[in-house]
């Protein structure tokens, strides 16, 4: 493999068994304690990207490794018992292993840690720690709302832009995707690293709730994933309710529209001129 895929396309897929604690006896039925099945097939798709069909997972990672830019490679909104965040780790640390036996020495040694896992629930927080250290997985943890531009602009001054942004079944998040004023995206517009021409996002939700792309062009919806590939099922043995969708920027359309958008700034300044 050459090019941005060699580390990532050589690393090889491997069986990953996670141990992840949950409060659901204590909390049932607390959303932020518990891994919902949007967020099971998250991880799944996380952990083995080559067998989830998600190429655009590793070309982010290698461009992110190449470029020396990766305080953080990725990021969690609403990460609950942190199970995304700790597969997308251990899926990176392969990586890195990789880049480093072939390419790089000394990659990899951020101060911060691979992954960043964020929630607005103190105790998900707790959660996540205690998952990561159990599976060895290098996630820091933040209390942040998603919802909160301010907040997550803090994030991303921090880390320098992720290469990755992994969301799923985000309340309120997800309706009216085709807007661009729809939340997700402005979420997007400040979290991925607009120095990585390969960043991604990687959102699950439910197949009757898809995330479609915005209207005005500016994300391009690269695939859809479903839960079959792992063999999902409903309980009575439908195929998969949800889906995993992953996002770039479409960086032709967007040249597009600032083209066009400066057309119309200096067709107006003529216009006052003439005036």
């Amino acid at each position: 493999a050459t090019g941005t895929d060699a580390a990532s396309a050589a690393v090889a897929e491997k069986n990953v068994t996670l141990s992840l604690e949950q409060d659901g006896f204590l909390r049932p039925f607390d959303i932020s304690s518990i891994l919902w099945p949007a967020g099971y097939l998250l991880t799944l798709c996380v952990a083995s990207p080559k067998l989830c069909g998600a190429i655009e997972l590793g070309r982010a990672i290698d461009a992110a490794i190449e470029s020396g830019r990766h305080n953080s490679f990725a990021i969690e909104l609403g990460a609950g018992v942190g199970g995304p965040s700790i597969a997308m780790s251990l899926y990176i640390q392969r990586v890195l292993l990789q880049a480093t036996n072939h390419r790089k020495e000394g990659i990899g040694s951020s101060q911060h840690s691979l992954v960043l896992a964020t929630d607005r629930a103190l105790h998900s927080l707790a959660l996540v720690i205690a998952n990561a250290s159990t599976n060895h997985a290098s996630v820091d943890a933040v209390l942040s709302d998603y919802s909160n531009l301010t907040a997550l602009s803090e994030l991303r001054r921090e880390r320098a832009g992720f290469a990755v942004v992994l969301g799923s079944s985000l309340q309120t998040f997800f309706g009216n995707t085709e807007d661009p004023e729809s939340p997700v995206w402005s979420a997007l517009d400040i979290l991925l690293d607009p120095n990585n021409p390969q960043a991604v996002a990687a959102l699950s939700h439910t197949r009757t709730e898809p995330v479609n792309p915005p209207n005005d062009g500016r994300y391009k919806l690269c695939r859809r994933i479903s839960g079959d590939v792992f063999g999902m099922q409903t309980r009575s043995g439908d195929t998969s309710d949800f889906h995993v969708s992953l996002f770039q920027v479409d960086v032709e359309a967007t040249v597009k529209a600032t083209s066009k958008q400066k057309q119309n700034m200096s067709r107006e300044a003529r216009d006052e001129a003439e005036l």
